[in-house]
């Protein structure tokens, strides 16, 4: 009874079952280009853990702690950011890039100014747009903070930038919807090769403004 259920459901164009061999087709095509970049992804995570290795070895405080989560936070994060990638969601993906990027940036302000800790023990975490402002007095380069969250915002909410990740135009009254994800080079190069290794190796220090000497 059972199976007839199940082979009732998976004659259905987007079933579960439909969606799951779609991806597993998309999988086949980002392996080779995964492959391709994962020196890159393996270096900056070896940073990582060197860093998790060493907070493990502090005496336990709030703050060490605070931070531990933290990492622990923006690691699942990224992790989520690369199996979206594999699987041609890269909306998706960017979304979780971007909570990586926030996780990343609230640790640097505990890193900073560790008052940040008893902060979020007590569940008073400042909103995004105050940590950037406290990070700005540290000399931190908020321009480029935001800039990132502008960037990947821009292709995360409802809007016509992100409208070629969900459609193919075939004319210019007619498309196809890419339901379920698909492969395209260009993002998982992008992905892949620069952006979550550039968000893994900034996680431990912040990125600094540049001094002006003048």
């Amino acid at each position: 009874m059972k199976e007839q259920a199940q082979q009732h459901l998976d004659r259905f164009k987007y079933s579960l079952g439909a969606l799951q061999k779609h991806t597993k087709a998309i999988r086949t095509l980002t392996k080779r280009l995964l492959r391709k970049h994962r020196s890159n992804l393996d270096e900056a995570l070896a940073d990582f853990n060197g860093y998790f290795d060493d907070l493990e070895q502090q005496p336990p405080t709030l703050e060490r702690n605070v931070k531990m989560l933290l990492a622990c936070k923006f690691l699942n994060h990224i992790y989520s950011a690369i199996i979206l990638t594999e699987s041609g969601l890269v909306v998706d993906a960017v979304l979780c890039a971007r909570n990586a990027l926030e996780t990343a940036v609230f640790h640097w302000l505990v890193c900073l100014d560790p008052f940040t800790a008893t902060e979020y023990s007590s569940d008073e975490i400042p909103r995004p747009i105050a940590v950037r402002k406290r990070l700005d007095k540290f000399s931190v380069d908020v321009h480029s903070i935001r800039k990132l969250y502008s960037m990947d915002s821009e292709l995360t909410h409802v809007s016509r930038a992100s409208e070629h990740f969900n459609l193919e135009w075939q004319t210019s009254r007619d498309g196809l919807l890419r339901i379920g994800g698909e492969f395209r080079e260009e993002d998982g190069q992008h992905l892949f090769g620069d952006y979550f290794p550039f968000l893994i190796g900034a996680f431990e220090e912040p990125i600094m403004a540049e001094q002006d000497d003048t």
